[in-house]
């Protein structure tokens, strides 16, 4: 029997730790780091020559809405492709657990889509991620405004009364209790505009008792910013509780450059108080659409709207001239929906990023049909632009950011380091190509060129390049399909699996390798490849319907344009553009649309069983993690495994 599972040979390490790179090889058994140690000097029947490439942490991805993606896409590749391992979820005030209400409202879908994803307890949520088997470790937050819909409904456009804080208080003690590590609140939302300091310091309380976190979405990201941060570090000084402020930003044309009036305050406040904040890679941000937000961005794109989905992808303006009315009155008829707004200044982006207390959060929403680039594409984007092209911060420093600093804020122990002993989250990645190119237009997935590699057990003892591997392991992984919008400020997209570039999955970090295992892995397997070819079918037909309407209306569309004039059979205008020609290129632009809005998710349900089949060749599966807030007395994180198995701690 081998000492290890297997050995990361001739990579360049970054540890983590901001420590220089170094040449190293390490060694993983079951889901532990066993060694690192010089080049050469460890050995093991099956080993992953990393030539040319950096071994890291698995990023951590902090500040996410992932709570039930985790749930209903737990191959997770929007994270995964970008050398994410771990996602911190329950931000901005929003949580799927505790809820105890039936209905999902406007803020609320933001994260949740389906009713059965939400729970009364943080233990029953916990359940369902479990019982899901995420390939990546998930960290839980609960949301203020999630607690605030608990115990007063739909009656939310005022201050909580004192028993109502005192309900939020308790199902916030109990979930703290059962592994969430801390609460963040919204205040910036309708939801939780009215809460009062008071409200949110008094429920915050049991932060104290369980060392759990307060995170942000502070009050007000423009004018009125330094009146929010002094009332987030208060909120934070009464718990007892450390801050995390979320997505630094000052937004708004009027407030480009008060960067330089935020980061002295942070500096100030952290001499005091334990405080970070954590940044986005771009001048967008995005979240639900609210008419109130227009006037403040220079533009705003619509990512989803259930109201009017061809809305999806289009500028707020386009959609507001199709409607006939003005753009606020569009964000009102095409509600509920979300936006995309561009609003920040790049240099007030890059300051905050630089900063030694910024960390990096992708803040993508998972649902949205056309969504922000920063969910495919935030951490691919500061190695490759803001490390390398901009040279904002070494590039040790830029993994810190993303490892060993997040791990130590956000209380995950064992992770965020490559060292003896440390969870085995490793990624691998080219450091003179990796960039960004998810696209702000598409729903499909970018080409990030980031490199993931986990501890997978891998069935076959054969030495393997990172360049074989990525042929054998990710011919179908999303990551790795053209995109069909335009690269982002114009890039073009990185090589398809080219020489000195590595798409690879990252999937749990956990390995269980007993063989009783793999029945119910294959048979979990048949159960999804079924589920998912299923959905394929009824897109299909779906499509085909759909496109059967369209005929008809450009037939129609056709007729009318001949009997107007407008446009003879052979084609070229006659005359004026009649109605008949304006509603035939109105009816080809749907089509367009319609096209682009099948083809995609098709596009990716397909490919989903074409990378199950080829996972279920290649690889044994782990177990879920969930990583979960110590016990009272001695403070650790506590794991989850999946389902039948004890919680440990660490």
């Amino acid at each position: 029997m081998t000492a290890y599972d297997f050995v990361v040979r001739n990579g360049t390490l970054i540890d983590g730790t901001g420590a220089p790179r170094r040449a190293a090889d390490v060694a993983v058994k079951g889901d532990r780091i066993s060694a690192v140690g010089a080049p050469g000097s460890l050995r093991c029947d099956s080993e992953i020559d990393a030539t040319g490439l950096i071994v890291a942490p698995g990023f951590i991805d902090v500040h996410t809405h992932d709570d039930t993606a985790l749930i209903d896409n737990p191959g997770m590749a929007m994270k995964a492709s970008q050398g994410v391992t771990t996602v911190v979820c329950g931000n901005c005030g929003a949580s799927a657990s505790p809820y105890t209400r039936a209905e999902i409202n406007h803020f609320l879908s933001l994260l949740v889509k389906k009713p059965e994803n939400i729970a009364p307890s943080f233990a029953g949520f916990a359940a369902k991620v479990e019982a899901a088997g995420p390939a990546l470790n998930g960290a839980f937050l609960v949301g203020h405004s999630t607690l605030r819909m608990s115990a007063m409904g739909e009656d939310l456009m005022r201050p909580a009364t004192t028993a109502e804080t005192a309900e939020m208080r308790e199902l916030l003690d109990a979930s703290l209790g059962e592994g969430a590590i801390g609460m963040s609140s919204g205040l910036f939302y309708p939801v939780a505009r009215a809460a009062t300091t008071d409200e949110v310091a008094e429920t915050a309380l049991p932060l104290g008792k369980w060392g759990g976190l307060y995170t942000a979405h502070m009050r007000d990201e423009a004018d009125d910013i330094l009146a929010a941060m002094d009332e987030t570090f208060e909120i934070g000084r009464r718990a007892g509780a450390p801050v995390i402020v979320s997505h630094h930003k000052t937004s708004g044309r009027g407030n480009f450059g008060r960067m330089r009036e935020t980061l002295p305050k942070f500096e100030d406040a952290m001499k005091r108080q334990e405080i970070s904040f954590d940044v986005y890679p771009y001048v967008a941000g995005s979240t639900i659409l609210r008419k109130e937000m227009l006037d403040r961005a220079e533009r705003t794109l619509v990512t989803w709207s259930d109201t009017m989905p061809s809305a999806s992808g289009r500028d707020i303006a386009d959609v507001a001239r199709e409607l006939g009315c003005t753009p606020h009155e569009a964000a009102d008829r095409i509600h509920p929906a979300g936006a995309i707004y561009f609003m920040m200044d790049e240099a007030d982006v890059q300051a905050a990023m630089s900063h030694p207390g910024a960390m990096i959060g992708s803040d993508g929403i998972p649902f949205d049909t056309h969504p922000h680039p920063r969910l495919w594409g935030t951490f691919p984007r500061v190695l490759g632009h803001y490390c390398r092209e901009l040279g904002l911060f070494p590039l040790e420093d830029a993994v810190r950011r993303m490892t060993a600093y997040p791990a130590a804020r956000f209380r995950l122990t064992g992770r965020g380091t490559v060292r003896a002993g440390a969870y085995a989250d490793l990624c691998l990645f080219d450091a003179a190509t990796v960039i960004d190119t998810a696209p702000s237009r598409s729903r499909s997935a970018p080409r990030s060129a980031s490199i993931a590699f986990s501890a997978m057990a891998r069935r076959s003892g054969v030495t393997a390049s990172p360049q074989a591997a990525a042929r054998a392991a990710c011919c179908a992984c999303r990551s790795c399909r053209p995109s069909r919008a335009p690269a982002v400020e114009g890039r073009a997209p990185s090589a398809f699996v080219a020489a000195g570039t590595f798409h690879a999955l990252v999937t749990l970090l956990r390995l269980d390798r007993k063989r009783g295992d793999r029945a119910g892995f294959e048979a979990l397997e048949r159960d999804r490849l079924a589920g998912l070819l299923a959905e394929a079918v009824r897109t299909i037909l779906d499509a085909l319907e759909r496109l059967v309407d369209l005929g008809d209306q450009l037939a129609e569309a056709v007729a009318r344009a001949q009997l107007q004039g407008a446009v003879g059979l052979g084609g070229g205008a006659v005359g004026e553009i009649g109605l008949g020609q304006t509603f035939f290129l109105h009816v080809l632009q749907r089509l367009v649309r319609l096209l682009d809005e099948v083809a995609l998710p098709l596009q990716e349900l397909l490919a989903e069983v074409l990378l199950l089949h080829r996972v279920h060749e290649l690889f044994a599966f782990g177990r879920p993690v969930v990583v979960r807030q110590g016990d009272r007395h001695r403070n650790r994180s506590l794991l989850t495994r999946g389902p039948g198995a004890g919680a440990r701690s660490i």
